[in-house]
């Protein structure tokens, strides 16, 4: 069975997208904001695009922009 988490897989490419976004947005990573593939693959399975993710996450936890 093909892994999702192995980096050739569209997840990782999606996983990828959202950390970038999450570092341009917020300044932090995806291991600052404490997200893990259980948290990220439930929302690449509802097929949230990366920014709508990280645009959804800021939200809810209220984030600062980070100045660029």
């Amino acid at each position: 069975m093909f892994d999702i988490r192995h980096p050739g897989s569209p997840y990782a490419a999606w996983k990828a997208a959202v950390d970038k976004c999450l570092k341009s947005q917020y300044a932090i990573t995806i291991e600052d904001a404490g997200l893990d593939d259980y948290a990220l693959i439930r929302h690449w399975h509802a097929s949230e695009q990366p920014k709508e993710f990280v645009q959804w996450y800021g939200i809810k936890y209220d984030l600062d922009r980070a100045i660029p």
